[in-house]
């Protein structure tokens, strides 16, 4: 198979169909290069750089680099664990002071071969080292020889989770986890099943369903479905400090980062979830309410509104549902809905037919706009290209298995995927019986 050639900031690599490369990600690589870069200053400073060291020693150990077994010196030690073509791990040499070396792993033969090759293109011998592993296994052996790693990055095609636990046992006391994941039509509520099986949770089809961290799976669901995490979802002192670094980086998209970095300043950090205008418009089938409208009518009311950096056309706030509903019947009467949406027994009628406790006062405020709005920054990322997604997962991976092998293992997947879920729930209610 042909090699190209990539270039995307300080580095240069070759990759070809067989090693997983994607160049949509750049965004999501840049915005790594920056909060490493953050981190590796923060870390230092902390005075927490010779944190966790464990006493315990493993038997006949096959060496790994002998960097991370001394964090004395100056700069951090960081872990790609799925490093494909080592993209990564080279740009984070190339592009992040402070770094003393970096571990690009991956379990496939063929990728460390051409991980060397990008590593020696890019004349970086001195602070990256491929090594051949499976991911989990190296992470466990590093925790168990108490060798320090102060950042973990983990890039896997879908679901992340069989790769967290030794992750989080394998950083230091007060190091980074970098956790990318493509697995969104299953975490967005499309296949609860398969979430079910690989989160041990239930995820809900909703509008602020990328925002939902856990949905928690019991025999018999709540009524108010929960728990989910409502607390801040970002570091706002750290958000600061990438946000006065970006401008000394190097990064194609700088724009988009310093644009989608603002939105989440912005954004209310003590309130859950999300509406979307579209959807709640959708519910009762009439005309779409201008978002500045949406937003000036809950200022006017006294409550606090954001965006949300999750979706475009969102609506974070702190009005109760009743005001939001109270928002879409004043709407409707100067907007009325077709009659033949009206029907008897319909959501439109059943929320409709129920006068607003409130009058809604849609005149403008200059508040409704936000700074980032007004400011023009590049925020939300639109489809590079036709189809987009994660791409095709690598070819590469020694464990895969020949085509014949891979059509056996998909056979009766959904049944499998259900019988599975149902021995959960059975051992679920069995242990509920014995505690009680």
């Amino acid at each position: 198979m042909a090699d190209n050639e990539v270039i995307e900031g300080k580095a240069k690599i070759v990759t070809n169909s067989n090693i997983f490369y994607n160049p949509v990600q750049e965004f999501n690589r840049d915005m790594s290069v920056l909060a490493l870069t953050v981190f590796a200053e923060q870390f230092k400073s902390s005075g927490r750089d010779t944190a966790k060291k464990r006493t315990h020693t493993f038997a006949n150990a096959e060496t790994v680099p002998a960097d991370t077994a001394d964090s004395s010196q100056d700069g951090i030690i960081v872990l790609e664990a799925l490093a494909a073509t080592g993209l990564r791990s080279i740009r984070y040499a190339l592009e992040v002071p402070k770094i003393k070396s970096v571990i690009a792993n991956d379990c496939s033969v063929q990728a460390v071969e051409t991980i060397n090759r990008n590593i020696s293109e890019n004349a970086v011998e001195n602070l990256v080292k491929a090594v051949n592993h499976d991911a989990v296994w190296l992470m466990q052996k590093l925790n168990f020889e108490n060798k320090i790693v102060h950042a973990i990055d983990l890039d896997p095609y879908g679901c992340p989770t069989r790769f967290l636990d030794s992750a989080v046992n394998c950083v230091c006391d007060g190091g980074l986890l970098m956790i990318t994941c493509t697995d969104m039509a299953v975490l967005a509520g499309n296949t609860p099943e398969t979430c079910y099986v690989k989160y041990g949770s239930v995820s809900l089809r909703s509008c602020a369903c990328h925002e939902i961290v856990n949905i928690a799976a019991m025999s018999n669901f709540k009524s108010d479905g929960g728990p989910i995490w409502t607390g801040p979802l970002h570091d706002s002192n750290f958000i600061d400090a990438m946000l006065q670094k970006v401008e000394h980086c190097e990064l194609v998209t700088t724009k988009r980062i310093v644009g989608m970095l603002s939105l989440i300043q912005e954004e209310l950090a003590d309130v859950p979830l999300y509406y979307t205008v579209d959807a709640l418009c959708g519910k009762i089938h009439c005309q779409m309410i201008p978002l500045v409208e949406f937003r000036s009518a809950l200022l006017n009311a006294g409550y606090r509104v954001s965006l949300s950096h999750c979706r475009t056309n969102s609506v974070k706030t702190d009005a109760p549902h009743t005001f939001i509903w109270d928002i879409l019947r004043c709407w409707a009467k100067k907007y009325p809905v077709s009659k033949k949406r009206l029907q008897e027994n319909s959501v439109t009628m059943a929320i409709l037919q129920k006068e607003p406790s409130v009058e809604v006062n849609f005149s403008f405020c200059k508040e409704a706009i936000s700074q980032s709005t007004s400011s023009g920054l590049l925020r939300y990322q639109q489809n590079p290209l036709p189809n987009w997604g994660p791409g095709t997962r690598s070819k590469s991976n020694v464990m895969n298995a020949d085509e014949t092998s891979k059509k056996l293992q998909n056979q009766n997947k959904k049944s499998r995927l259900k019988n599975e879920v149902e021995k959960k729930v059975m051992f679920s209610n069995s242990m509920a019986d014995t505690e009680g």
